[in-house]
């Protein structure tokens, strides 16, 4: 079956040694994105992107080996859960100038010569040294290819993540493009993680045939959340919180989130921040841009020290169908996580809190919420033993927003699960 024109992407990276903005390649990592304007899914959705254990025949070191999962329509109309998997060769990553945007599960396990959806590093590295770079890309391996130059815009832009629930600011690099298809020109524009190893395509998005520009984008695919499981697994307290301005206040009330390590060196920190403010952590694992929660972002990593600390927090990695409680088979490890919480303390128990973005009204947002709560909540139960007598839950809908509904990423925030367990003192 066809995962008909998904927008999936990698992060277009190599083992090396560790260097600024580093995301650790591993497998768990998860990336998030959001897909709106797709013809032929006729609504929008979330596409989850893990990396996976090299353990594909065939594979090198260099390699990269991915899995993706979505609720969308196959090749005969029917939406279901679609998992596709794809090894990117080391070389492609580092010298390929084709871009495959999307997967078929009819597509073989490698397609030689291109990315997936990442840029190569010699293709990031052409447009830094001479402000251009030949492009060509797919929306998926079948469809005809599109070819063109794409121009730099800007180089120094701030794009928004979220990393482990935490809003980072990441340098990027803004090109656009006339690609042409069959005589025809369509605009294109994008937006990649500035850096020379691991370039990461951070949103996408292009116009019309024969428009001069995106204008209003006919179709876009953007990275909204990066989602890291061994901080989460590990619950030994050294990830670290980000934090940083983030790109502005956030209402109070967003629970602590859940940390990351990244790569950076001590002094390069203040290079990612905003008013001088830099990554707060241990010590022993900088972490990764500028992000904002509402809690204090000091050293704190895994659910055990947060709920247990503070008595709340966001869990990362929970991911559910586009206006749905439907859970992606990619929340499973994270599931597993939280299940192990519950082992690890059995005499606490937990309420599961659902929040939603405000798309659509009040009551259908606390009713949504409701159900994906409760979902998971059974899933806890169900599949890992835990006593329902230990579990609540909550619906929230859209009344607590931490960040503004009229943007991708923030609506994306808005969407999330968190963990409360009574306390002496209150949690808000």
């Amino acid at each position: 079956m066809m995962l008909a024109p998904a927008a999936l992407s990698l992060l277009a990276l190599v083992p090396q040694d560790p260097v600024p903005l580093s995301i650790p390649m591993e497998p768990g990592l998860t990336i998030v994105q959001s897909v709106t304007g797709d013809a032929y899914q006729g609504r929008d959705y979330e596409a989850v992107i893990a990396i996976a254990d090299r353990t594909r025949r065939g594979s090198a070191a260099g390699d990269v080996a991915i899995t993706s999962a979505a609720f969308v329509k196959d090749r005969d109309g029917v939406r279901r859960w679609l998992s596709v998997s794809r090894t990117v060769l080391g070389a492609d990553l580092a010298g390929a100038r084709s871009l495959i945007l999307g997967f078929s599960t009819d597509d073989p396990d490698r397609l030689p010569g291109t990315t997936a959806l990442g840029p190569s590093r010699a293709l990031l590295k052409a447009l830094t040294q001479t402000g251009h770079a030949p492009v060509s890309l797919r929306n998926y391996a079948a469809r005809p290819e599109q070819t063109g130059t794409l121009e730099l815009v800007e180089r120094a832009t701030w794009f928004p993540v979220l990393v482990n629930n935490a809003r980072v600011r990441m340098p990027a690099m803004h090109a656009r493009g006339q690609l042409v298809s069959e005589g025809r020109a369509q605009p294109w524009e994008f937006w990649f993680l500035d850096h020379p190893v691991q370039p990461l395509t951070l949103r996408v998005a292009h116009g019309a045939p024969g428009a001069a520009s995106v204008g209003q984008p006919v179709w876009s695919r953007q990275i909204v959340r990066i989602d890291i499981p061994r901080l989460l697994l590990a619950g030994d307290g050294e990830g670290v919180a980000l934090d940083g301005d983030g790109g502005g206040p956030l209402p109070d009330g967003s629970g602590e989130a859940v940390g990351m390590a990244g790569g950076m060196p001590a002094a390069e920190q203040d290079a990612l921040g905003t008013g001088g403010r830099s990554v707060r952590g241990s010590g022993k694992a900088p972490g990764l841009g500028t992000g904002s929660g509402a809690g204090d972002g000091g050293a704190a990593g895994g659910l055990d020290r947060l709920l247990g600390d503070r008595c709340r927090v966001q869990v990362p990695g929970i991911y559910f169908e586009f206006d749905s409680d439907l859970l992606n088979p990619a929340s499973g490890p994270w599931i597993g996580a939280i299940a192990d919480l519950m082992r690890r303390h059995s005499d606490w128990t937990i309420t599961i809190e659902g929040h939603t973005d405000s798309v659509g009204s009040v009551r259908y947002n606390l009713d949504l919420s409701t159900r994906r709560a409760t979902a998971l909540a059974r899933r806890l139960s169900s599949q890992h033993g835990i006593a329902a007598a230990r579990l609540s839950t909550r619906g929230v809908g859209p009344n607590r927003p931490l960040e503004s509904n009229a943007t991708t990423e923030g609506r994306a925030r808005n969407r999330r699960v968190e963990l409360v367990r009574p306390c002496d003192r209150p949690t808000r």
